[in-house]
């Protein structure tokens, strides 16, 4: 006896509903997170929270009872807080990153600042003597450089 499998995919209607659109499509499943339905899986259109939204909706899973809806309710927190606290330790980091470049950026304004002035008095200078010179400078790994002269 020989099988064959098949690449077809079917779609069950208890599975995956239509929803109740004009077109129908697969309705979308998704995760309640409220109070009240704690990781409460439920199936609605995929147009959901736009101007074409046909309003279907049916949960997939069964209401939890209290204790069980406390304890998802709990760990969820302590996760979300789990997760702030890297997000706010990440933020500081990049900040501090921050004050660093800024240090640096201050610094290599300077050094340009400074060799700018530099230049200017040497190129008084050339003027004054009736010389040539050149220049060169590097900036942010380029170099340049530059031909005075009477």
């Amino acid at each position: 006896m020989s099988s064959s499998t098949s690449n077809t995919q079917y779609y069950d209607a208890e599975v995956n509903p239509l929803c109740l659109c004009r077109i129908p499509t697969l309705a979308k499943k998704r995760i309640s997170w409220t109070d009240d339905n704690p990781a409460r899986r439920f199936w609605n259109c995929r147009m959901s929270m736009t101007r074409r939204d046909c309003g279907f909706f049916d949960w997939l899973d069964p209401e939890l009872n209290e204790h069980y809806k406390l304890t998802l309710l709990k760990l969820r927190r302590e996760a979300d807080g789990e997760a702030l606290a890297d997000a706010r330790n990440k933020l500081a980091s990049a900040k501090a990153l921050i004050a660093k470049l800024k240090l640096k950026l201050g610094d290599v304004k300077e050094k340009a600042a400074a060799l700018k002035m530099e230049y200017k008095a040497m190129s008084v200078r050339a003027k004054v003597l009736g010389i040539s010179f050149v220049s060169v400078v590097v900036m942010n790994g380029v170099m340049v450089m530059m031909k005075y002269g009477v």
